[in-house]
């Protein structure tokens, strides 16, 4: 990265000449930050996200900067931002208030590194900022979606989550796509701020005066190119259709109870008696329902699974004899349970696989069809620290130090379900937050003969007291939606159920921290695959190597010989 340079002179940037230059840096990196929080919900102005950038690019494009240590400023600024935006990480547990801080304290890394990587691209390889500012912010998320199992919430193109027009460019590269148009329009914004003087030269691929009259309207044209583009590509796509109308629906049930979920009070049987109840109240509002969906483990009782041989000792303290019973016993109640219905429900359940004297611990997705044998998927992306602890399966004395007794068994293979005319591709939890994970899902089913026509979400979100997660997670769905022109059906605990179609646009939503049902209808697919779905995160990576090229100027100038 640049050096950081010492005290200037005061300048005519975007804060007042009042304020000591040493803290310049901090504050209008943090201005962006706060203004950007605002696009977030639960304020939710998302138009402040096309803004709140520039001035974050306004600092790429100076070539000096105000104050000592800058880079440390902008990790302070960013910090700020993050524990604001990441605030219901703190609510599971007394312990998560530790996630949120370590969480945060990663997440703020981002901006230095987003400002160093461009002010070299911009001023070492002479670069345009209006292309330098979203290839590297893209690249820096989509590293951020892979890195250290990945966290995708809280993209900057969540924030147009509820803008189905401005959303369609998902199809072509992800919710990062819709990220790479906000940066792109947010530095063109920055060309309207004023520069630091008069004499200020900016390298933009070429020598010139400050951001005058040319330069304005440069930018004011690249503002309208952009969002005549996005635009227009989600007027186009939202004039079409991937779901064939002529076929029945298949009506599903979407219950949703709400039952807070915390580690000091097991509720497991107070919520799936809510659930029962919802479920029968449902059915009798509308019998023709072909399925009803449960969210993610509030059916309580466990399913498990034995191969043999196996031994005892897995299980202490339990008897052979004793553990088969139980094993029966819920596998009856399953059944009867299914039969009760008389139609396919899929439930979230927890599960065991006893395997010689170990035990693989599944978060599961049950089909209970009556009169057939269950199905299961098992999750396949558990989430860090709250599922797992690294290192756990080797040091089990981690453990320990978390509310969790012990991890989660990864699954191994996505899973469809069949019903009528329909197949869904069932997920659990944070994994749609996952755009790679949900796209390789479709994919290896699709090559396997089995092509779903919907997507499938059941979550717990009742760790966070109806918080703004919900909106985080029901933002993360809707992109899931877009990019595989799928619709999704999501059954939430407390909330956000949500009836989704191939356009992102929530069509039916359940209440905030309270019990409904949501009801929605699928269809098979058609139309041809869209291109995240056959490319996936191609333009994505290529702004990666824009990442790579900016780190390499700053590299190979560190190690020339004086």
């Amino acid at each position: 990265m640049p050096s950081e340079p010492a005290d200037e002179s005061p300048t005519n940037g975007p804060t007042s000449a009042k304020v000591p230059k040493s803290w310049h840096t901090f504050l209008i990196a943090a201005t962006s930050g706060l203004l950007l929080w605002t696009a977030f919900p639960p304020v939710g102005w998302w138009w402040m996200a096309w803004l709140a950038p520039a001035g974050w690019v306004w600092q790429i494009r100076q070539p000096r900067w105000d104050g000592r240590h800058p880079y440390r400023q902008l990790y302070l600024a960013a910090l700020l931002h993050w524990l604001l935006v990441i605030h219901w990480i703190r609510l599971p547990h007394w312990s998560a208030y530790f996630g949120w801080l370590a969480l945060a304290a990663y997440l703020a890394a981002y901006l230095p590194l987003f400002v160093g990587l461009s002010r070299l691209a911009v001023h070492r390889l002479r670069w345009p900022t209006v292309i330098v500012a979203p290839a590297i912010w893209t690249g820096l998320e989509l590293i951020r979606g892979h890195f250290l199992t990945g966290f995708s919430m809280g993209l900057l193109g969540h924030t147009q989550a509820e803008q189905p027009t401005l959303i369609q460019i998902a199809d072509v590269g992800g919710a990062y796509a819709v990220a790479f148009a906000i940066m792109w329009v947010a530095a063109c914004v920055s060309r309207f701020l004023p520069n630091r003087s008069a004499q200020t030269v900016e390298r933009d691929n070429e020598t010139a005066p400050p951001a005058g009259s040319r330069q304005r309207i440069a930018a004011a044209v690249g503002i309208l190119a952009m969002l005549t583009l996005v635009v227009g590509y989600g007027k186009f796509r939202l004039s079409q259709s991937w779901v064939d109308a002529a076929v029945e629906p298949v009506k599903i049930a979407l219950i949703q109870g709400s039952i807070d979920t915390t580690f000091e009070k097991d509720n497991r049987l107070e919520a799936m008696e809510q659930y029962f109840e919802l479920t029968r109240e449902a059915l009798q509002a509308r019998p023709d329902t072909d399925l009803v969906v449960w969210p993610e483990s509030m059916y309580a009782r466990f399913w498990f699974d034995f191969v043999e041989p196996f031994s005892i000792d897995a299980e202490e303290g339990i008897r052979e004899e004793e553990l088969r019973s139980y094993a029966a016993e819920n596998e009856r109640a399953a059944a009867n349970f299914a039969n009760m219905v008389g139609r396919p429900v899929l439930v979230g359940s927890p599960g065991r696989r006893y395997v010689g004297n170990q035990v693989e611990r599944f978060n599961s997705a049950q089909w209970l069809e009556p009169g057939a044998a269950a199905k299961y998927y098992h999750k396949m992306h558990p989430v860090i620290f709250g599922e797992y602890v690294p290192g756990g399966d080797w040091f089990p004395w981690l453990y320990k130090l978390t509310p969790m007794s012990n991890g989660l068994t990864c699954g191994t293979a996505a899973e469809a379900f069949r019903i009528r005319t329909v197949t869904l591709c069932p997920n659990i939890c944070y994994e749609n937050t996952v755009p790679h994970l949900i796209r390789r899902q479709v994919r290896d089913l699709t090559a396997a003969g089995e092509k779903p026509d919907a997507l499938v979400t059941i979550t717990n979100d009742g760790w966070f007291w109806g918080s703004s997660q919900l909106d985080f997670h029901l933002a993360c769905g809707i992109m899931r939606s877009v990019e595989l022109r799928r619709p999704q059906f999501i059954a939430a605990n407390t909330g956000f159920s949500a009836a989704i179609d191939a356009h992102g646009r929530v069509l039916e939503k359940g209440p905030r921290h309270s019990t409904g049902v949501v009801w929605a209808a699928a269809r098979p697919h058609v139309g041809p695959t869209s291109f995240y779905e056959s490319w996936g995160d191609l333009g994505p990576f290529l702004c990666v190597l824009v990442c790579v090229a900016a780190a390499w100027a700053g590299i190979a100038r560190s190690v020339q010989p004086s």
